[in-house]
């Protein structure tokens, strides 16, 4: 499946929405997510994903990485305290899949503070399935696209 066909049946799914507290929790997930990686914070990040879930960041050259440590390792391989990064997640597009499963869209912008400059912008998007546990969501998989070229 092409990355455009992924988003695009995820968008269709559009009226099979989740429950507004579930979307809250959702949401908040993906906000978490962007702190912890900002913050290079790996058992905060950890905690986020099932114990099996699979990371691509493909698009951007990383690796597709199975299990939380990999996960962890990989998203946090490019932190530099010298160089902070902001990661800036647009409202999730959440779509219900059953009463414990829900796939998201989301854009993205991210950038870094380096030389006294804001560099680069880049800009993507994450296609998620979350699932739920026993004290909230976590993520079962996200699938990072990129969606402009890199500058």
């Amino acid at each position: 499946m092409s990355e455009t066909s992924e988003i695009l049946r995820i968008a269709d799914g559009w009226r099979t929405t989740v429950d507004p507290g579930d979307a809250v929790l959702i949401g908040n997930l993906l906000q978490a997510y962007a702190l912890y990686t900002d913050a290079a914070l790996p058992d905060q990040l950890a905690s986020l994903f099932t114990e099996q879930a699979t990371w691509d960041g493909s698009a951007l050259g990383y690796a597709v990485v199975t299990g939380r440590d990999a996960i962890v390792g990989e998203v946090l391989r490019h932190a530099d305290p010298a160089k902070p990064m902001l990661h800036l997640p647009g409202p999730p597009l959440l779509v219900r899949v059953d009463d414990d499963t829900a796939e998201v869209f989301s854009w993205t912008l991210a950038t870094r503070h380096s030389d006294g400059l804001t560099k680069p912008f880049i800009f993507f998007s994450y296609t998620d399935t979350v699932v739920r546990a026993v004290d909230g969501w976590r993520f079962a998989s996200r699938h990072l696209h990129l969606t402009l070229p890199r500058p």
